[in-house]
């Protein structure tokens, strides 16, 4: 039996805690890592038909991903880009135009806490996590986040606009 940390490279953190402050003209939030069931996108979707003057990224690959890209044609939605899988190196760059990034977990997937939040959380940008209340006690020891019930799109909405006219947006 082996025991295998869940956390981020300490190579990793060094360039994630080197991130800069987004310089866009409009907003952007990003959700990075797989698009699968377990994540459940759609409500991203719903939230950038609410807010069309924000910018809304999708880093990565999976089983949803098509789903999601029919969603958005559907919706003619132009303030959703979808990038696909990027290499390590070029996810720097993604985390750099970022303002707010975004991740949400189905309530059946709450088994750990995810390593992606380390991920983010050493990037020192604000964090928006939809899941259930089982990881919200870790979340404690952390700042700049807010949690959100699973698949509450108006307060996704509330939280992003809060966040982009608090003084400590860029």
């Amino acid at each position: 039996m082996y025991h295998i940390s869940n956390g981020v490279l300490k190579s990793k953190f060094k360039k994630l805690k080197q991130v800069k402050i987004s310089t866009n003209i409009k907003p952007t939030v990003a959700y990075i890592g797989k698009i699968g069931k377990a994540q459940n996108l759609k409500v991203l979707v719903k939230v950038a038909k609410l807010m069309p003057e924000i910018n809304f990224q999708i880093v990565g690959n999976g089983s949803d991903l098509n789903n999601l890209k029919r969603l958005v044609k559907k919706n003619v939605l132009n303030n959703i880009k979808f990038t696909g899988h990027l290499h390590w190196k070029n996810l720097i760059d993604v985390y750099n135009k970022t303002d707010i990034l975004f991740l949400q977990l189905r309530p059946n997937f709450n088994l750990a806490f995810p390593s992606k939040l380390y991920e983010y959380f050493s990037t020192g940008k604000y964090i928006i996590f939809s899941g259930v209340s089982d990881i919200y006690n870790a979340l404690k020891k952390f700042d700049n986040y807010n949690t959100v019930e699973y698949e509450n799109t108006n307060k996704i909405v509330s939280y992003i606009k809060k966040y982009i006219q608090s003084k400590n947006f860029r």
